[in-house]
């Protein structure tokens, strides 16, 4: 419940009453099954259903767009939540900063150098 918190940008934060009838549904169309250790998958008619959609298969991105879109939905998430959520992140939000500044140091420098 966590991770479709996560992956939906907090815009759905499901409650075991409404995830567990989704699992048992889908279960029964077989577009997923229950593991060994409790945890569902899809099967190959679940990435095939999801293909038909056209969502992506997978999480990340494999374009400079696709990258910086994520990128930027995930930073509009984290801004949304309660400060007191993100501010154990602080350091690490710092070192990240640090390396996009980097990089944006090294791209004005090679678009000067032009």
């Amino acid at each position: 419940m966590d991770s479709i918190e996560v992956m939906s940008f907090g815009r759905w934060k499901p409650s075991p009453g409404s995830i567990y009838p989704l699992l048992k549904k889908a279960a029964a169309e077989g577009l997923i099954r229950k593991r060994d250790d409790g945890r569902y998958e899809l099967t190959s008619e679940g990435y095939g259903e999801i293909e038909d959609l056209g969502i992506p298969n997978g999480a990340a991105s494999h374009s400079v767009e696709g990258i910086l879109t994520e990128f930027e939905s995930y930073l509009s998430y984290l801004e949304e939540l309660p400060k007191e959520r993100v501010v154990r992140y602080l350091e690490r939000l710092d070192r990240i900063a640090e390396r996009l500044e980097r990089l944006r140091g090294v791209l004005t420098h090679e678009t000067e150098r032009r």
